[in-house]
Parts: structure tokens; sequence; C-alpha cells
């Protein structure tokens, strides 16, 4: 097998998700071609696409069919309507796994399905989280509230909540055919890549996704360290010395959270001072990796960079953070 080397998988990385060059896509198109664009931080998508797509106005988006949901490491993110459809029947085991682990030592809810059925009906049409919670004998965390959240499909609608059947035109698909989308999905997005890259990107077990690799007609490569990367046939691989252009890109972006080994994108020295418990800094890239952290305040461009910055760099990192901040 073809052995990549790091500054392969970079160009591959850079150019699968439209950072080594932007597209003049829509915004529909391009989250199904970057698998997804993290959502908790609502300023973080539009960035994130402003990022991503030649010519992107934020009014794009109204017009889009999109999903805002609990998706991938239980975490909110913005898919296609048709992603969607096809994700969460695969994720949904891992994401119900998440709550009885962050309830570890707590008993689960017994008759669930009879104490959903109020929300439910009430979320045919897209209400608060409150108005929801009210309907339920809930204590003071709000275990019920989030057990529910989590166990049935909700999509999030200007902040509200609504069931994703009563909202969505078209069911759900079977949980195998989700999951084989959701590993193809993903090679595109961010391969090649090792089945444990697709388990944390996902949240979920390496052992559940086997399954569809072995019904998948993948191409295997190996990384410097001798490990089995997976691929789909015909994603780019763009030679290591393909110019990177200065990015700048938003908090919580997936480029730096989707594989196990994350040396592609940055140096394992940095990561932890752009990754820190629930927090994932802005972060700008230079020659394709990360080379410091960002920030706009009081209309002025701050950076902390941990590499030394041209002023051709800075020039180009201030235009390109100009570009996101006025997006959003």
């Amino acid at each position: 097998m073809r052995t990549l080397t790091t500054r392969e998988l970079n160009r591959a990385l850079l150019a699968r998700q439209l950072v080594l060059e932007r597209k003049p896509i829509s915004p529909t198109r391009a989250i199904e071609q970057v698998a997804g664009i993290q959502a908790q931080w609502e300023p973080a998508a539009v960035m994130g696409l402003a990022a991503r797509i030649e010519g992107f106005r934020p009014e794009q988006l109204a017009r889009a069919r999109l999903v805002r949901a609990t998706l991938m490491r239980a975490t909110i993110h913005l898919v296609s309507e048709r992603d969607y459809l096809l994700f969460l029947p695969a994720l949904l085991p891992s994401l119900q796994r998440k709550w009885r682990q962050y309830r570890a030592g707590r008993p689960d809810v017994e008759g669930l399905d009879q104490l959903a059925q109020p929300v439910l009906a009430a979320a045919a049409q897209p209400r608060p989280a409150t108005e929801l919670r009210a309907l339920i004998e809930d204590d003071e965390e709000g275990s019920l509230w989030s057990r529910i959240r989590h166990h049935y499909p909700f999509i999030r609608v200007n902040g509200h909540y609504v069931a994703a059947s009563a909202w969505l035109d078209r069911p759900f698909a079977a949980a195998d055919k989700g999951l084989d989308h959701l590993v193809r999905r993903y090679l595109r997005a961010f391969g090649p890549a090792t089945l444990a890259d697709i388990a944390l990107w996902s949240g979920m077990q390496v052992a559940e996704i086997a399954p569809a690799v072995e019904r998948l007609r993948l191409r295997r490569f190996l990384d410097e360290s001798g490990r089995t990367l997976l691929d789909v046939r015909g994603a780019p691989l763009p030679p290591a010395d393909t110019p990177a252009p200065p990015r700048v890109l938003p908090r919580f972006d997936n480029l730096i959270l989707s594989h196990a080994d994350r040396t592609r994108i940055v140096a394992e020295e940095h990561r932890p001072r752009i990754v820190r418990a629930a927090e994932v800094d802005a972060i700008f890239l230079i020659d394709g990796f990360v080379a410091g952290r960002w920030k706009h305040v009081r209309r002025k461009l701050e950076l902390d960079p941990f590499v030394k910055l041209s002023r051709k760099d800075v020039a180009a990192l201030e235009k390109e953070a100009r570009r996101l901040v006025e997006s959003a």
C-alpha cells in the first residue's frame, strides 16, 4: 500500500474541507462536502461557510434546506436535510449512550415513551425548551428533559425545539444505510483516515463503524506510522508541495476536531493551547498548519501566533479575518 506523508494528508484535508481553495457553491453543497459544521455557537456556522465558499452571503442560509440538531459527538451541527435523515439513525445509539454515561451511577428513566408523549405532541410545532420541559415532572437539573432530547430526534429552529418527524417531509433511513452514508461522508470530508479517526469524529465506537467499512469498497493507504488509512475512491489527494494560502477559521471548527491523530493539521505541542475541555479557539493556518489563535476585539484583529509571522502573512490574515467577521 502507498504510504502518505503528513503533508500529503494535510493537503488532502485542506482540499476536502474547502480550505485549500474556496468554491463558488451553495451552502447546502458546501455543508455536505465538509460533513456538517458545528453550530452550538451560532456565528461559527456562518463564519465557517464564509471561510469556504467564494461569494458567500449569510442570507443564502435562509433558502437552504438545512437542519440544526444534536449529532456527531453529541454536539450541535448544521447539516443538510438529506444528511440528517441518514446520519441520525446511525448516531442515535451513541447519543443515547452519551446521556447514560453522563448520568453514570444514577437510575435510568422508566416508562420514557409514555412520559415523552406530551412533549412530542407539543413539539409538532417549534416550542421553547422551557415550555416543553414544563409538560413533565422534572428535577432541578432538567434530567428528564435532557433524556428526552437525546432519546428522540429534535431539531432546533430559531432557538426552539421541534420534533423531527413533524418538521421533515421524508422518513429516516435504515440504520445500516445511514451508517454507510456517514462513513462515506466522513472520508470525503476528512480522509484518508483510520477507523479510530471516524470513531472520534462521530462519537461512535470502532466496533459500531466496522460493519460499514466491511461493506464499502474503500481505498487503503498507510500513514508514516504504519497505520491503515481508509478512503473513498476519487477523493482529492493533492501533492504535498501544493501551495496553501493563509486561512482564518472560527471557534469549534471541525477541521481540527475530527481525527484521533491531529498532527496532519496541528502540531502536538500546540494542540492543548487551542483545545481545552469544552472550548475550542478560533485558529489561523500558515502553510496549511495551525500557526496560532485569533480574536476580533473592538474592530481590531488580535493574533496570538505560535510561529514567527511575516508582514505578508499578517496582511493576508487580516483580510481573511475581516471576511469572517463581516459575514457574522
